[in-house]
């Protein structure tokens, strides 16, 4: 479906958005080319929205509006058996979405440590989750929990899932990953993740601050450090600590 559909129904998002902005999970919407009738993913479907310029720009628009609207996270794509016509446009769509949804959309692994950084913030390691939650305070005394996905992540459900008899791994979304989990993810290596998680790269992009045409370099970007605690039974990371925190970006 390319809309929302009526969003006064009491479903999912009426209930989310009768509770007060504070008090609101964060939730993601899907776009995906299923049929809802057939539950199968219509490849004409995607041909429509893929090749059009216009129609990529009406549901751009439409899911920007959409997420503002009901203050979502973001949104995911999954948009599957895209045809070689469909798939210049595909590249085309996300690209542009991605610039739409800029300062709407979910944090990145880089803005989260960005975010903890200026504020003066911490994270901690959640169990029996195993999952790093972050915290900060805003100047105006908001409170914020973000809990994100990062390297360490990365390799208990790699290792999970190998143990299950998976084949491989795949990254859904390039560019806002945490940089450290390339160095798990090497099949020219064998992962030692006390070692190679040690390290956490600074980020991929520039951060800018201000307005204005000039530029001047406040200060470059320096890595930080990590130090984590593996079960020796099942070889997950269960124990996680960020160090210099401030100095990651």
């Amino acid at each position: 479906m390319w809309d929302f559909g009526d969003t006064k129904r009491k479903d999912v998002l009426g209930l989310v958005e009768a509770l007060p902005p504070e008090q609101r999970p964060r939730l993601f919407a899907m776009l995906t080319n299923v049929d809802p009738v057939r539950h199968e993913f219509d490849v004409r479907r995607a041909r429509r929205l893929l090749t059009s310029a216009t129609n990529r720009t009406r549901v751009i628009a439409s899911l920007v509006a959409g997420v503002k609207r009901m203050g979502l996270a973001g949104i995911m794509i999954d948009i599957e058996g895209a045809d070689a016509e469909s798939r210049a446009g595909l590249t085309l769509y996300m690209r542009d979405l991605r610039v739409a949804l800029h300062g709407v959309s979910a944090l990145t692994f880089a803005e989260v440590m960005r975010a903890v950084r200026e504020h003066h913030g911490s994270v901690t390691f959640v169990s029996p989750s195993l999952n790093p939650v972050a915290m900060w305070t805003e100047p105006d005394s908001v409170d914020h929990q973000v809990w994100f996905l990062d390297a360490t992540t990365a390799w208990n459900q790699m290792s999970t899932a190998i143990g299950l008899g998976a084949r491989g791994v795949a990254l859904w979304r390039l560019g806002a990953e945490d940089p450290s989990l390339w160095s798990v993810i090497n099949p020219r290596t064998v992962p030692d993740p006390v070692r190679d998680l040690a390290t956490v790269a600074s980020g991929y992009d520039v951060e800018f601050q201000g307005d204005g045409e000039l530029l001047r370099v406040r200060s470059k970007p320096t890595n930080g450090g990590r130090t984590i605690g593996i079960n020796s039974a099942t070889r997950l990371i269960t124990r996680l600590e960020l160090d210099a925190t401030e100095r990651l970006i």
